[in-house]
Formats: structure tokens, sequence, C-alpha cells
């Protein structure tokens, strides 16, 4: 029996739900023959193994490879990637030189069990759809496919021999998805279905059925946030700035890729992460949009300290106490916090503090953009919980270059 291609890839960990939403939209967009490519990073593979080598030789590379950790990257253009029989399109990888690493030690243990054919290195690119034919469907506004020649001559030659992999190309038409991400579970794949994987938070190895579970996905998730921003301590002091919790509203864990396996853990978590920072007399500036819905207000707010002044978003309900926007000099900077980043009266000068955009359009709202002047204090873009407003004019003054999120100390 003829031994099955293997490849191992990282999980799209919490962009899951925002790739396959864009499978379905360019399916429902495209003519022709569309179909669907599991949404995973492969670092090595497909290969076969050689003779004698069983999964646990694998399985053991694997979870060597893994000890490094958790491994970061950004997810960022959408574009085209031209094969012998079609297109595929899918999303840009830029790769943390943590990822580089892991990567590499991945190959240096997998190389002496593979068989005829070796490693290719990591495409660093998460592949969502394939169209068969010679040019992508024209309805997603992609460059057509130039021809090899004029010629009738170059022409016949180009239908009858495989094109040459290109490079990728950028679909510009196509919004930036923009999305920094950590890759959480490195897992083996057998004719694209899982095998087991390891846990990269948890350090420990799951068999298919594990690796498929909500619990142990919740586990992972839990380990993460409390590497990721639950232990970091925050500098400076109040007063505090923060947008957008979403208290209650399940969906936004899938909109935004939010790190929470259900509504209750989020509001658990955003809550006892704005009271680790908020003392009971610290001022809080909130940039609206504190629940789902303005019914749910009152469920929520007594359970958040602070004295706060409120900055009305389109969530809120509508509150004389609850400003549009809210103009203030720090230490000689001149900024104004308001939700949306739009309403900031196109004649202001200084710095507009924000929050609305959530982590969905980084490319034009990241937390910090000095072009623009504007900061975003989502809470996704700051780790879920308040940040000093001393220290982002602190950043304000002494940062020369644009910062899609909050960098954590240490």
């Amino acid at each position: 029996m003829e031994t099955p291609a293997w490849s191992i890839a990282l999980s799209p960990s919490t962009a899951d739900w925002r790739f396959r939403q864009f499978q379905r939209e360019i399916r429902e967009q495209a003519s022709g023959d569309v179909s669907p490519i599991l949404p995973v990073l492969t670092l090595a593979g497909p290969f076969t193994p050689r003779p004698g080598v069983d999964f646990l030789m694998v399985q053991n590379a694997v979870t060597s490879a893994g000890a490094r950790g958790p491994a970061g990257y950004l997810l960022d253009d959408w574009g085209w990637r031209r094969n012998s029989s079609g297109w595929v399109l899918g999303c840009r990888v830029i790769p943390s030189a943590a990822l580089r690493a892991l990567a590499d030690s991945l190959h240096q243990r997998l190389l002496p069990l593979v068989g005829d054919g070796g490693l290719s290195p990591p495409c660093w690119e998460v592949p969502l759809v394939r169209v068969e034919g010679r040019q992508p469907p024209v309805s997603l506004s992609t460059p057509a496919a130039p021809l090899e020649g004029r010629g009738l001559f170059s022409r016949l030659l180009s239908r009858l021999r495989p094109r040459a992999p290109v490079s990728f190309e950028v679909n510009s038409d196509l919004i930036p998805l923009c999305l920094p991400q950590d890759g959480l579970r490195l897992t083996i794949y057998s004719e694209e279905k899982s095998a087991g994987g390891y846990d990269l938070v948890t350090q420990t190895w799951l068999n298919r059925y594990r690796s498929t579970s909500r619990e142990a996905w919740s586990r992972t998730l839990a380990g993460y946030r409390e590497k990721a921003f639950c232990s970091s301590s925050r500098g400076g002091g109040p007063p505090y700035l923060i947008s957008d919790l979403h208290l209650g509203h399940a969906d936004i864990i899938q909109y935004c890729s939010r790190p929470f396996p259900d509504c209750s853990t989020m509001d658990r978590v955003l809550i006892a992460g704005w009271n680790q920072v908020v003392n009971a007399g610290d001022q809080v500036f909130f940039l609206g949009d504190l629940c789902g819905s303005a019914a749910q207000v009152p469920e929520y707010l007594p359970a958040l300290s602070g004295a706060i002044t409120w900055v009305r978003g389109n969530h809120d309900p509508f509150s004389e106490g609850n400003p549009e926007c809210l103009a203030m000099t720090v230490d000689g900077v001149d900024l104004l916090l308001v939700h949306d980043p739009a309403d900031a009266p196109p004649a202001f000068e200084g710095w507009v503090v924000h929050g609305h955009t959530h982590n969905r359009r980084l490319h034009r709202y990241p937390f910090l953009s000095v072009r623009e002047r504007t900061i975003n204090v989502s809470a996704e873009v700051i780790g879920y919980r308040p940040v000093s407003l001393s220290c982002l004019v602190e950043m304000i003054r002494t940062s020369d270059q644009d910062l899609l999120f909050l960098p954590f100390p240490g």
C-alpha cells in the first residue's frame, strides 16, 4: 500500500472564522469552478517519509521543534498565485524571526525522515480557494494572466506545457487583512485530515480527537492569554483609556478574532483585566461600545472599577453625560478622544485617540499612526486592558514609526 503524503502546518488559530467567511464570500462572487482549500500555514511538506519511518518518529520531530513555543506572524495582503492547473487565492504571511526559527528547526528534524523529493522551503501564504483555468475570476477584479508571447507558436506552447509556479501577486482591489497572529498549534496532516498535533502553548501532544475538542482549545487559549497579555505589567498610572469591550457580545469573538472560547469567558477575563489595572478612584476614559447592546449596560457597568468618563459609541445608549468627543491637552500634546475616527473634525491638527475600528482595519488605523496622528485603543489592539494616558503621550513624543499594536514589556 502506498504511503500517504504528510505535511506539518500551523492551524489558523483565532483567524479561522475570518478565513472561512472569506472563502464563502469568494465562492459567492466568483463565477466558474471555485474550490475551498484547508486554510493553514504549511511549514513542511507535503512529503513522503522514507521506508521504515513511522508516525511516532514524525510526531517526535514535531514535538521537539515545538518546544520553542508559540511564534508570531502577520496575515497581510490577499493575492493570487498561478500553478500548473489554475490559480490559488490566499493570504500572504509575514513571519517573525521566531516563526522562521521554528520552521528551520522543524526542517532539520524532518530531513532524516523524508524520502525522495526532500523538503521544500515554507511558502509564506495561507491558501483559501482554488480556481481552475487559465485566468482567475474576472469578477474579483484580478489582473488577467499574461500570455507568454504574442505569436501563434508561443500561444500553443503555453497551452501544451505546464506553467511553472509564479510569485504571489497582490490583489490591490482587496483590502489587506493586516491581522497579527500567534501560531498556537503544529498539526500533522495526511491528505488534509488532521492526524494529531502539538500544542505550542501547553507543550502537550494532542491526538486527532483531542485536537478538535472545545475543552482542549479552551485550555490552549487560557494559556495563551496568560503568556500574551495577562501576566504583562502595565506602566504608568491613571488616567487610563480603552474602547470597545463589547461585553455580552458573542459574535465579536469571531468577528475580531478574539482569543476566547465563549462569551462568558470573554466577559470574565475582560472585567478582571480592567479591575486589575484600575482602582476604585482612578479616572478612566472609555471610548465607547461597552456592550453588544444598550440594554446590557446596567448588567455590566457596575462590575467595572474607577471613575469612568464615557465617550459614547454606536452601540451605547444616548445620554447627556456621554459626550460624542472630548478634547484635552496633556503635556503640550493636543488630543481628541472620540469613538469613531471618521467623526473627528478634519481641521483638528492634534492626535485623534479612538476605538470603533477594532483590529479590522489595522492597515488604516493601527495602534499608532505617526503620519495620520491617530491612536487606536480598541481592546484587541492594546491587549484587552486599559492603558495609561501618560504612556500614550510619551509614545507620541518618542515614536518615529507606526506600530500595529501596543507592545508589551518583557
